[in-house]
């Protein structure tokens, strides 16, 4: 019977060591986990805060470069507003300036026909036939009649138009124009001409009839010019 109470009591004390071993293991485990597991607290909390700052950083430069590339935006839609401005201007330069050169030379024109620096004589000086740009198959005109003589009186009559053409083989002509003529130095008459589809144009002849007479006359080749071109002098 002591024996017995014997061996259960080492059986206590044997358990009751192995409790306590188990305790002390568990105690320095959790111990030795506890600095660890500190740091790595301290670490998150640092690596949040630097998270942190790159996400304001990151916002700043989104926000900057939206405003650059706003910048940019306007600075190109500016830049293509001043080119097309810049050649716009330069066309209407150039044309100012074919048109000051036009406007020079018919103020020689018709100062050397006024001061007598010319022929005297009546003339049909010049026909200018240019296509119209709105109106397909019509064409405008441009007829000028200078004298160079020293009247009171103006020149009158009736200028004619005629269109020379080739229809079946035979050359016809149509009145197409007519006009009253009152000269003195200088005179432009301007009109169109209208053609229809199968007409073949070959020159125009221009009259003058006086008292029911045909005093003067000229022919001029069907020519289509860009634009009207002053007179050769």
């Amino acid at each position: 019977m002591f024996s017995l109470h014997t061996d259960e009591s080492k059986l206590i004390r044997y358990l009751l060591l192995t409790l306590i071993s188990l305790v002390i293991i568990a105690s320095s485990f959790w111990l030795y986990q506890l600095p660890t597991t500190g740091e790595l607290r301290s670490q998150a909390a640092s690596l949040k805060k630097d998270n942190a700052a790159l996400l304001r950083q990151n916002s700043e430069l989104k926000h900057q470069q939206q405003l650059l590339s706003k910048k940019l935006q306007d600075n190109e839609q500016a830049f293509a507003i001043q080119n097309v401005t810049d050649k716009q201007l330069q066309r209407r330069l150039t044309t100012l300036q074919n048109e000051v050169i036009d406007l020079n030379r018919e103020l020689d024109f018709y100062q050397n026909i006024t001061q007598g620096n010319t022929s005297t004589k009546l003339q049909i000086r010049e026909l200018t036939l240019t296509a119209d740009d709105k109106q397909v198959n019509q064409f405008n005109y441009r007829l000028v009649i200078t004298q160079g003589k020293k009247i009171n009186d103006p020149i009158t009559g009736t200028i004619s138009l005629l269109l020379t053409e080739q229809k079946d083989n035979k050359e016809q002509r149509t009145v197409i124009s007519e006009h009253q003529l009152k000269l003195r130095h200088v005179q432009v008459l301007e009109g169109q001409i209208k053609l229809t589809d199968g007409r073949q144009p070959k020159a125009v002849k221009i009259t003058l009839t006086q008292n029911n007479k045909i005093t003067l006359s000229k022919d001029f080749d069907w020519k289509i010019t860009t634009s009207p071109t002053p007179s050769e002098r």
